[in-house]
């Protein structure tokens, strides 16, 4: 068994880490395993190439590879790709985004022998014609990353359920592990040891309702007056969004901004003593709720998209219709219950490490491509 994991895109997201991480695996499973990405413009400071080769898994940049759709440049990396496939003889391509899918499924489409097609979904499919023919003629199984996601594409695209397998988004629990004991940081960033601390992980962008949190947070602090605020992330428009509202609104002193952290990532996540998550991001792969439930933190979920099958109500965390007064009670009530957040932290530190490892994940993967290949053989 061969197989070429197609990622079209540079940047490094959710849905890349999960590419990257799966790849490594495989070749660590004794599947020989090809990672290939799209090619970073040259003032990219970080990319996807550039983090999974410290990582390890140096890519094949030979291809385009845009994220979106581009006419001469798809039907470039399409051309190269036959090529490509036929002299290493992959036997399954996996793809992971739309425009990865269309590509890499015309170009074993029209190789010879033709290979295994799988796609990984993360987000809710909208079921037009562009799915509906991805899906039904050039796809061989789909792995779904939540229940939803298979729901909307065999009931939207009219794909067969049998062909698709619901297998969660993964991460490297190990690394957030808490009975690893490792620091918090909380001395970096002036926040007293005792002190209650929420947060929040995301790009700041407008779609992620910061609006909400902010208003959220300042009821909050009215019951809470020792209340510390850290928002790990970046945006273009963060002064905009995050930085002015909370000097508006006086709540300087209880806000951080650390910007995105790469180093020091899992001392200043272990600084909270909870998360906050309002609205998935593009990708929909919600990571971030991932790695803090696998760092032993309850988390406060909207309704919104997978959220809700990620965080069971008061099982690991909350999950909420997200005004601000249910976010600021919602807030109040763990600092206050200090027994009822530990226990939803030991949930979330035990869901994680049996829905969301690697390992485990890589074994559902590995049997799937087995009983594609026999069927196609077959």
């Amino acid at each position: 068994m061969k197989v070429l994991q197609l990622f079209n895109n540079w940047k490094w997201t959710g849905p890349a880490e999960y590419a990257v991480n799966l790849s490594s695996l495989l070749s660590k499973n004794g599947i020989e395993t090809v990672f290939a990405c799209g090619r970073p413009p040259d003032e990219a400071r970080e990319s996807l190439v550039t983090i999974a080769s410290e990582r390890g898994l140096p890519p094949v940049t030979d291809f385009v590879l845009t994220k979106h759709l581009r006419l001469w440049r798809n039907f470039s990396d399409c051309r190269g790709l036959i090529k490509f496939i036929n002299e290493k003889n992959f036997s399954i391509i996996h793809t992971h985004l739309t425009n990865g899918h269309l590509v890499g499924g015309l170009a074993a489409r029209n190789s010879n022998p033709r290979p295994v097609v799988i796609r990984t979904c993360y987000e809710t499919d909208g079921g037009g014609l562009r799915d509906r023919f991805l899906y039904n003629y050039l796809t061989d199984g789909i792995i779904a990353a939540a229940k939803m996601t298979r729901e909307a594409i065999t009931r939207k695209c009219g794909f067969p359920p049998e062909k698709v397998r619901f297998i969660p988004a993964a991460i490297d629990v190990d690394r957030f592990d808490p009975r690893k004991s490792f620091r918090n940081n909380r001395d970096q960033w002036k926040i007293d040891p005792d002190a209650p601390v929420v947060g929040i992980v995301a790009r700041v962008q407008e779609r992620r309702r910061f609006n909400i949190f902010l208003e959220g947070i300042a009821e909050a602090v009215k019951r809470l007056p020792r209340l510390r605020v850290m928002i790990i992330g970046r945006g273009t428009r963060i002064k905009e969004l995050a930085v002015d509202p909370v000097t508006k609104m006086g709540l300087d002193k209880h806000f951080i901004f650390t910007g995105y952290q790469k180093e020091d990532y899992l001392q200043t996540l272990n600084c909270m003593d909870m998360k906050v998550f309002l609205v998935p991001g593009s990708d929909e792969s919600c990571r971030a709720v991932r790695e803090a439930m696998a760092m032993g933190k309850p988390v406060i979920v909207a309704r919104r998209g997978m959220l809700p099958e990620i965080v069971d109500h008061n099982v690991n965390g909350l999950v909420i219709d997200d005004t601000p007064h249910n976010l600021a009670q919602a807030i109040i009530h763990l600092v206050e219950n200090k027994e009822l957040r530990e226990t939803l932290g030991r949930n979330a530190l035990k869901k994680a490490q049996t829905e969301f490892s690697l390992s485990e994940q890589v074994k559902k993967i590995i049997a799937l491509y087995d009983n594609l290949c026999r069927k196609k053989r077959g």
